[in-house]
């Protein structure tokens, strides 16, 4: 079994993986489709996201290289490869090799991909999923008294919920394929970060 430092070091080097995936906006784009739809063929990315098939492939090529997706299966097809990609886990952005991209990438890694958590509330109101049955979750927990020990154990308390978030849904598959059960689409996410403010307030404001 890992410990805790070796646990940790392979957060960090996932995560910088995630992070230079997410540098390039039509990666990024492709990263989330294949989260949110599962197996895909490069074609079928190509016509769904209207990019060029050559971009697609070259792209999903680059993103299997930094572990976010895998090929599942290739078909010969009219004398040509079709490949079959899917996630390997959710996206997700943190830890030191984001210091490594370029300034001028990273607002737009970290805006695309909060714009996707924002897109999933907008989405939910309008499909009237975000009810009232009491079924969801939201938490901002802003806290002001925490030391070097204490930003690292938060950081690990969100990857063994990213982490069980994965394998609640591969338990789910399971049982989904045994019962025939409608699957349902849910989206969770998590942030954990550094603040000079909370809400980027001024920090003469009192918190």
């Amino acid at each position: 079994m890992a410990t805790k430092a070796e646990k940790q070091a392979m957060m960090w080097t996932a995560s910088g993986k995630r992070a230079k995936a997410m540098a390039d906006p039509n990666r990024a784009r492709i990263l989330q489709h294949l989260v949110e739809e599962g197996v895909k063929a490069a074609s079928e990315i190509s016509n769904e996201l209207l990019l060029p098939l050559n971009s697609v492939s070259y792209h999903c090529r680059k993103l299997a290289e930094f572990d976010c997706i895998e090929l599942v299966k290739t078909e010969i097809v009219r004398g040509g490869a079709k490949k079959y990609w899917r996630a390997i886990d959710t996206d997700f952005v943190s830890g030191p090799d984001w210091q490594e991209m370029e300034d001028w990438r990273k607002p737009g890694a970290l805006m695309g991909m909060m714009s996707w958590v924002i897109g999933d509330f907008d989405h939910a109101l309008a499909a009237d999923t975000f009810g009232d049955d009491g079924r969801w979750h939201i938490m901002r927990n802003p806290l002001k008294s925490v030391d070097q020990q204490g930003l690292d154990d938060l950081l690990e308390a969100h990857m063994e919920l990213y982490h069980r978030s994965n394998q609640i849904q591969r338990e789910a598959a399971e049982r989904i394929q045994e019962s025939g059960e409608e699957s349902i689409r849910v989206t969770s996410a998590s942030q954990c970060f550094r603040v000079e403010t909370f809400g980027g307030r001024d920090r003469s404001t009192k918190d």
